[in-house]
């Protein structure tokens, strides 16, 4: 590792992240699991790799998940708990947004039992701390060696079976049995049918379909968890602002990219400087480097969140042109491919209330309002001690009267 530079000033950042001068080194502990996958690509590897899988990533396709299947998923997996009066968060939007996550990347359900949900949670439970070992308290050996059982796991009982389903989907396509839009539109049908022109093997395709999975279901949970929290510790102060944000899908979002902006997936994102970058600030980043972005920093600025800018505040102000998610998101070609999927897209006074993408968590947290969905004073909710990120293991809530569900 080269000499270690921070960058932490928001412009810095901004800048930082479109330099394609610096490289993504936030996965290279993982790299057994990461080398290939494609938030770890540079240069013209990444750009094709980004250009053919963009085209799956469609607002057509977002709004189809966001209005239709996040919300049918949601109502079947809550119902029990409104029964029972309470719930744990992340494992309930992790469970929903893995049907999402595994649309996206094309690894199928063979059963769709509890049994087989479980089984799968584990496997991107370990792949999701695996990828991320370089911010884990636990022995990296392990972890990593968990992550690579894991993955083995993964395809042998599911990606197999679903490769050779589309690579005869993809036969009939090429002798004309089948159109365009009766190809599965995944991740995985998608590098199968490009395997050649993007240079992939058997094992590259299976870290990449394996990503999808696991950073659908897990970044989108923290957030959510988060999202809960701050809401409810400003509904303590304001608590007017409990109906509007169940009644007031703009204003919920708002409050859904003020946490974002304080909770980034990850409080740093790290790069290679491949040659110097000098930044307009006057700060040099020498080649070699190892360049720290301190993402919770820069999206805690004063000089552009104002002086209460580590406090959480739906009625913000920004100045023109700054994303009230900060750069959680990141940014540059490295910008998170699932952005509208989770956080939707930022709204304008005159957008079409019916038809904008608020996000994924707008949808689940609205629905936990909706039914009264407060701290749960009996279950203590937790810290995730098996992450160096700062997030929560379990988080609780109680519905304010058990909902009969017929």
């Amino acid at each position: 590792m080269g000499t270690r530079v921070v960058v932490s000033s928001f412009e810095d950042v901004k800048e930082a992240f479109r330099s394609k001068a610096l490289q993504q080194a936030l996965y290279d502990d993982g790299a057994d699991l990461m080398r290939d996958v494609i938030v770890s690509l540079h240069g013209d590897e990444h750009r094709l790799r980004r250009r053919v899988e963009n085209r799956l990533f469609r607002r057509e396709t977002f709004r189809l998940y966001e209005h239709r299947l996040i919300p049918g998923a949601i109502d079947e997996l809550l119902r029990p708990h409104l029964q029972e009066g309470w719930v744990e968060l992340l494992g309930l939007m992790r469970r929903t947004m893995l049907h999402v996550g595994l649309l996206v990347s094309g690894v199928d359900r063979r059963d769709g039992t509890d049994e087989e949900y479980q089984r799968l949670t584990e496997l991107l439970i370990r792949l999701n701390r695996a990828s991320n070992v370089a911010q884990s308290p636990l022995p990296k050996a392990e972890v990593i060696a968990a992550g690579q059982v894991a993955l083995r796991e993964l395809e042998q009982d599911f990606l197999v079976p679903a490769a050779n389903r589309r690579r005869e989907l993809l036969a009939r396509f090429e002798r004309g049995e089948l159109t365009e839009d009766e190809l599965p539109r995944d991740v995985f049908t998608t590098l199968l049918r490009y395997q050649d022109e993007l240079g992939l093997d058997w094992d590259k395709i299976v870290k990449e379909v394996a990503y999808f999975p696991w950073v659908a279901s897990h970044s989108t949970a923290n957030a959510l968890a988060h999202t809960v929290d701050e809401l409810f510790g400003w509904f303590d102060e304001h608590p007017e602002d409990r109906v509007r944000a169940t009644e007031d899908p703009v204003f919920l979002q708002r409050c859904v990219h003020e946490t974002i902006r304080l909770h980034p997936a990850s409080p740093e994102a790290w790069r290679h400087c491949l040659k110097e970058v000098k930044l307009r600030s006057g700060t040099t980043l020498p080649a070699g480097s190892f360049v720290v972005l301190d993402l919770m920093a820069a999206n805690r600025d004063p000089a552009v969140f104002g002086e209460a800018a580590d406090t959480f505040d739906p009625h913000r102000e920004l100045p023109a042109g700054v994303a009230a998610w900060g750069h959680s998101f990141g940014g540059g070609v490295h910008a998170c491919i699932g952005q509208e999927l989770a956080g939707g897209l930022a709204y304008s006074e005159g957008m079409d209330e019916q038809e904008h993408l608020f996000g994924t968590i707008v949808v689940m947290v609205r629905t936990l309002l909706r039914h009264g969905a407060v701290r749960d004073p009996d279950r203590e909710s937790t810290p995730d001690y098996a992450s160096g990120r700062p997030h929560y293991e379990f988080f609780y809530v109680r519905f304010s009267e058990p909902t009969p569900v017929a």
